[in-house]
């Protein structure tokens, strides 16, 4: 298990966990970390100090990950580890350039998610000498960690380390404050944010799953002004019906079916079906009673950011037992395939499932077409 981690548990509550927490891999050690700190907050305690935070955070970026020794080294042999700057990169060429490998093949194959983070380390050796491409591998650090392997201690060191050596931007500075969010730190989460000079859509889902809807929307109304209105619109929906508030999630779908066209036409319809989806769902699932649900699996689909996403829920005993996307032609960020029907299985319902970062149209398929699927289980 990840040393960080039972230190970071150990310096909040006094408790020695080890013995808990120490079979345990490091994905399943941060859900139950996470999970005996909101049963200690619950009982009175507070959120962890912003040092307590810092101190975990730098501790993780010292060592290595529990699996660290079972991982190969393991990438295309035609890969530029000099990775050229984007000026240089004339095609399309995901074997050869680092940045298109991480998103065009890595994405989709989950069992290689840790050996690339071992590959950008790797990187960081091979190009000792170049700093400013080391600043670029230390930011996709901090991505392939927060967004892929949940390892937010490490992802906000590597963001950390890269905004430090002047490579920043809005995406790197929401996800480093969402990172803080789930480390436990309200304090530095709200501050990173408040630095985010233009906020995007991702912004708004960050100060929603926060709990502060109305600051979402808020940052939702600046951001929508830019040329991703859409995307805001949507984000700001996904908020709101998280928050179980569906009359103003169908005022923001609304504006997407409604609103001018603006860059790409196919996309833009993409989203206007994805809204309409949305709205058809909001009604579907409108007033949802576990109560009233019949045991048996039914289906849902909706509109994501490649095509159709299906859906298949499993009701047993008045309760939701299963949620998997059994259809889909998605190829980005693969993580809410798996991490919005888990919460949806948790919360057993729709209310309070957070639409991943940098993935609102998926997430909002995988919500719309459960929510559809949900209402073919009324009796």
């Amino acid at each position: 298990m990840d040393g960080s981690l039972i230190t970071f548990f150990r310096s909040l509550t006094g408790w020695d966990a080890a013995w808990i927490l120490g079979g345990m891999n490091t994905r399943v050690c941060t859900i139950a970390v996470c999970f005996l700190c909101a049963v200690l907050f619950a009982m009175g305690g507070g959120e962890p100090t912003r040092s307590e935070v810092e101190s975990a955070i730098a501790e993780a970026g010292r060592t290595d990950p529990e699996w660290w020794a079972s991982v190969s080294l393991d990438y295309p042999k035609q890969l530029r580890l000099d990775w050229p700057a984007a000026r240089d990169e004339k095609r399309w060429e995901p074997e050869r350039n680092p940045g298109q490998y991480l998103t065009g093949i890595v994405y989709l194959y989950p069992k290689q998610w840790r050996a690339t983070a071992k590959l950008f380390h790797h990187m960081l050796e091979v190009n000792r000498e170049r700093p400013a491409i080391r600043a670029r591998v230390m930011d996709r650090l901090g991505h392939i960690y927060a967004s892929l392997l949940d390892d937010y201690a490490r992802g906000a060191y590597w963001y950390g380390s890269a905004a430090a050596e002047g490579v920043t931007s809005t995406d790197q500075q929401v996800e480093l404050a969402r990172c803080y969010w789930k480390l436990g730190s309200r304090e530095l989460a709200s501050e990173t944010l408040a630095r985010v000079g233009y906020p995007n859509s991702s912004a708004v889902l960050v100060w929603a799953e926060m709990g502060d809807l109305d600051r979402a929307m808020q940052v939702a109304e600046v951001a929508a002004t830019g040329r991703q209105a859409a995307q805001v619109y949507l984000a700001a929906g996904e908020a709101c019906r998280s928050h179980a508030d569906p009359a103003h999630a169908g005022d923001w779908y609304h504006r997407i079916v409604k609103g001018t066209s603006r860059g790409n036409r196919q996309r833009m319809n993409s989203y206007r079906q994805c809204a309409r989806d949305a709205m058809d769902a909001i009604r579907a699932g409108e007033s949802l009673d576990l109560n009233t649900l019949s045991d048996g699996t039914f289906r849902g689909e909706a509109t994501g950011f490649r095509g159709r996403v299906e859906v298949a829920v499993a009701v047993k005993d008045h309760a939701i037992v299963s949620v998997k996307v059994t259809d889909h032609q998605e190829d980005w960020f693969f993580t809410c395939l798996e991490a919005l029907p888990r919460q949806v299985i948790e919360n057993q319902g729709l209310a309070g499932v957070d639409a991943v970062t940098g993935a609102t149209m998926t997430s909002s398929a995988i919500v719309s077409a459960t929510a559809k699927a949900l209402g073919l289980a009324k009796r």
